[in-house]
């Protein structure tokens, strides 16, 4: 069901939108390179740009305020998240996409003549789960997890280690990518694979995570994620990741 939130928040109940016109794909810019003695160009592959949403409304006025309430609602519920990056919803599924209102929306001819669009722009095209998936670890190993995002996601893993743990490899037996920290590992190791980086506690480590390791994806569809300890057994292991489309 159609319902247009920004940053959380409602659009203003005087707002009806009318239809909501956005591209079935982002933006696509096409690479080729030229190669001499061939004919044509080599296909190089393609970036993927942003992608636009434009939000066509009508004004129900009450006949009870003036234009500046209308003005200043719709400048407070644009303003976003001080008019940072926000998110953006277009239905009840509580899925986003990260967006900013556009600076050419001018909502002083939508007083004059009732009606009018706003523009949002996704410089990340994708759409965003509602919230996080959870996923609790055999200590040992293999679990299987399903993931079903179409674009691969960048989990963070939450390991509790007693005294005496030594070394955690946690592995993609799909993708034949690990990564591996070792060392004096008693308390909390956070790895952190979308934001790249190792904790221990509240302290960042990088230096327990060993030079062989690789930053660890889910991809679509089932995999394995295999953990091996050495050392004492940790005391849990939880993965979570946002699904991303």
């Amino acid at each position: 069901m159609f319902k247009l939130m920004y940053n959380g928040v409602q659009s203003p109940s005087f707002l009806k939108v009318t239809g909501v016109d956005q591209y079935l794909l982002p933006e696509i810019e096409h690479y080729t390179t030229s190669v001499v003695g061939s004919y044509g160009d080599v296909d190089g592959g393609v970036r993927f740009g942003k992608k636009v949403f434009k939000v066509n409304y009508i004004i129900q006025y009450d006949g009870k305020h003036n234009d500046t309430y209308y003005i200043d609602a719709m400048a407070v519920w644009l303003m976003g998240n001080d008019h940072k990056v926000s998110k953006l919803q277009l239905d009840d599924s509580g899925e986003y996409y990260m967006a900013r209102v556009s600076d050419a929306t001018d909502f002083g001819d939508a007083i004059l003549y009732g009606s009018g669009t706003i523009t949002f722009t996704a410089a990340n095209p994708r759409r965003y789960a509602s919230k996080e998936t959870s996923v609790t670890l055999a200590k040992t190993g293999a679990t299987t997890v399903n993931y079903g995002g179409y674009v691969p996601a960048l989990p963070v893993f939450t390991i509790v280690c007693p005294s005496g743990t030594k070394s955690i490899r946690i592995e993609n037996t799909v993708t034949g990518d690990f990564v591996l920290v070792s060392g004096n590992l008693t308390g909390t190791i956070t790895i952190d694979n979308n934001r790249k980086f190792v904790a221990l506690g509240n302290e960042k480590r990088m230096d327990l995570l060993d030079i062989s390791s690789d930053w660890l994806t889910l991809l679509k569809g089932s995999q394995k994620l295999t953990v091996a300890v050495t050392g004492t057994a940790v005391t849990s292991i939880t993965m979570k990741y946002t699904v991303v489309k």
